[in-house]
């Protein structure tokens, strides 16, 4: 046990920044398709398939350790099997409803869910130290800005008219000015919560600058108002848990003085974003209240809910299973335009049904039960990032389907929390032995 006190937590190593760099490298690449609509485009294409050759057997030798030789399976290991065996289910659905071969929804499937065997990796990573977390933190955050200054370049110097037709991240919204960019957030929104999480327990102002230089851009480049949404909803949630009221009222002008601050810039700088930013949330309160916008993107969202309602009233009883993954062809022939992550919860229910939807949910057990029996993290900031970001997944899901849809992302956040609770397992047992070492004495 004296061992155990000693080795807790590894130091970082000499080959620090170049570690910092291979995994912000393969975040960029892995994690951030936005390449493909840049002159990088053919090393993007070369470089993930690289990056998948190396992930698929390295899978396959792990899981073979686990099962037949170490013969016993870690928390998150058991947790990626079992998201991964939505695979067969949603075959086994798309198959029972619409008589598509098992093994086409199999290969339609593993498009959502391929990419959570990285997570064997990375957890194989920290668990031996290859990787620090410290490192993997780093790294989020240089891809975080890497990726807010390619996007800002993009939104400034390509025609987005040219990629419209050919790529989901270029769409068309009159409430957002015309032309809008749908590149991932999910690096700047990794960073918002750090930064924003420095702030509340550090109080550290620049940091909250920085939460809101992020902010700015998904508000008033990105025009992401579910996003806006959903990063506030979870930042007021995370900071209602962690912090007593009175601190809170503390930070409250802070917060107050910096986004007028942020107002002040962008009306000196382009004010018609102003009233953009107010058109497109006037547009989102009425579609929330089932109002008509006139604008064609929110009212479609009601016509793909009444389309997705009208066919389980036709089929009621597959609101029990769900329907599967289908190619989008045919699902447009079958429901007309439709998109799953436009719809949130619907397209939840429609993919998994009742009976999935439930088991998914079920997934969000595992951060309620680990939140709540670290004691020595109470204050850290990854750690409390991630909290946060557990927030932000479960209100994503009611508005795009979220986790649902994106199953690698919520893992990724779970292997960090399954971290954090091994280290304070380690610190638990290291007090519990000081403690009868000292009744000894």
């Amino acid at each position: 046990m004296a061992q155990l006190d000693i080795t807790l937590f590894k130091k970082d190593s000499p080959l620090f920044y170049l570690k910092v760099l291979l995994v912000t490298f393969y975040l960029l690449f892995y994690g951030s398709p936005v390449l493909s609509v840049t002159p990088l485009a053919p090393i993007y294409t070369i470089v993930t398939y690289v990056i998948v050759g190396i992930l698929v057997p390295f899978a396959f030798i792990y899981l073979f350790d686990k099962i037949f030789i170490k013969k016993r399976f870690s928390t998150i290991d058991s947790l990626v099997v079992l998201m991964s065996l939505f695979v067969f289910y949603t075959a086994l659905t798309s198959s029972a409803v619409f008589d598509q071969p098992i093994l086409k929804g199999v290969f339609i499937s593993m498009k959502t869910y391929l990419p959570i065997i990285s997570i064997f990796l990375f957890y194989y990573l920290f668990k031996t130290e290859t990787v620090t977390m410290n490192q993997y933190n780093i790294g989020m955050l240089m891809v975080c800005w890497v990726n807010l200054v390619l996007y800002i370049f993009l939104m400034f110097t390509i025609n987005p008219a040219v990629f419209k037709d050919t790529t989901d991240m270029v769409g068309f919204n009159p409430s957002k000015g015309g032309y809008v960019f749908n590149f991932p957030p999910n690096f700047i929104v990794y960073g918002i919560f750090f930064y924003f999480i420095d702030y509340t327990i550090n109080k550290n102002r620049f940091s909250l600058l920085l939460s809101f230089v992020l902010i700015a851009y998904i508000l008033f480049l990105d025009k992401g108002r579910i996003q806006f949404v959903c990063i506030v909803g979870a930042l007021a949630l995370h900071t209602l848990w962690l912090l007593p009221l009175k601190s809170i009222m503390f930070r409250v002008f802070d917060i107050i003085l910096v986004t007028v601050l942020m107002l002040l810039i962008v009306y000196w700088i382009e004010p018609e974003l102003l009233d953009v930013v107010y058109n497109m949330f006037m547009v989102f309160a009425k579609a929330i209240f089932g109002i008509e916008t006139g604008e064609s993107s929110a009212d479609a969202r009601w016509v793909e809910i009444a389309s997705v309602l009208s066919y389980f009233d036709k089929h009621p009883g597959q609101w029990f299973f769900g329907i599967g993954f289908i190619p989008r062809d045919e699902m447009w022939l079958r429901f007309g335009y439709l998109y799953f992550t436009d719809i949130g919860i619907f397209g939840v229910l429609l993919v998994f049904g009742i009976v999935g939807s439930v088991l998914l949910f079920l997934f969000f057990l595992y951060p309620a039960f680990v939140v709540r029996k670290i004691k020595n993290f109470k204050h850290d900031i990854i750690f409390n990032t991630i909290v946060g970001s557990v927030f932000y997944l479960l209100l994503t899901s009611v508005f795009t389907g979220g986790f649902a849809f994106a199953p690698a992302s919520m893992l990724s956040i779970f292997m960090v929390l399954e971290y954090y609770k091994q280290k304070d397992d380690k610190i638990q047992q290291v007090k519990k032995w000081r403690a009868a070492q000292s009744l000894a004495a």
